[in-house]
């Protein structure tokens, strides 16, 4: 993966986050190191991962004897992990270098969603970090909080027949369909609608500072009115002493 299309999806999941589900900026970073750490004993990160909240809404419409079946699954791999003498085990540690830019790009979604994850199963289940992972996960309250984490970002598993099948012929097109679609969703709350007046606000507050420098007028326009960026005081003069 490119480490500029990393930082700057980092940047939109975190006011994704802030306009979907009220994330503060900066807040998920303790859980995109948790996320990236991959403790599969981390009885918070099994019950996000059970309950369906990481990637797909599968395992929070399955069985109770279903997320049994998953969560012996995350312990054998857990085991597995740490025993280095398995040979399985050793490739992994071995490749890990090669897997890290790729794992840090999957932190920085995945942690977004584990923090309103979180913040959800809070308000609607009071003492479920106490409770078993298999048991919290298999609560109507753990489902609806999937939900909410799943659509906290960009949610790529979202989308119709026909942006599914245009994806195979033009990639991205369901996410950039669905990325077009979420000031819609997020304007149909009062809360995202002041989100979305608080962000339009910093926009156009950020394009008034930048047209203060006569240097913004050579930015493309491609980068001036599609993207989020800050002019910066230069030590450069012209021939005209400006």
């Amino acid at each position: 993966q490119n480490p500029a299309f990393i930082a700057t999806n980092f940047i939109l999941d975190h006011l994704n986050a802030y306009a979907r589900a009220g994330t503060i900026p900066g807040s998920a970073l303790g859980e995109m190191v948790r996320y990236l750490k991959g403790v599969n004993t981390d009885p918070v990160m099994r019950t996000f991962r059970l309950a369906g909240a990481e990637q797909s809404k599968f395992f929070s419409n399955a069985t109770r004897q279903e997320k049994m079946k998953l969560a012996q699954s995350l312990q054998s791999e857990a085991n597995r992990n740490l025993n280095l003498g398995d040979p399985h085990a050793l490739r992994h540690a071995l490749t890990a270098p090669f897997r890290a830019l790729p794992n840090v790009g999957r932190a920085t979604e995945q942690g977004q969603r584990l923090r309103a994850f979180e913040t959800s199963m809070d308000k609607l289940l009071p003492g479920w970090r106490k409770m078993d992972a298999v048991d919290a996960a298999a609560t109507p309250e753990a489902k609806r909080a999937a939900t909410d984490a799943l659509e906290s970002i960009i949610n790529y598993h979202r989308g119709g027949w026909l942006t599914r099948n245009l994806d195979r012929i033009m990639p991205f097109t369901n996410v950039a369909v669905q990325g077009t679609l979420l000031p819609l969703r997020i304007a149909q709350t009062p809360q995202g609608r002041r989100r979305l007046a608080d962000m339009a606000g910093l926009w156009t507050g950020l394009s008034w500072y930048n047209n203060t420098y006569p240097e913004n007028a050579d930015v493309p326009s491609y980068v001036r009115y599609g993207t989020l960026y800050a002019m910066l005081p230069t030590d450069k003069y012209t021939a005209d002493g400006k």
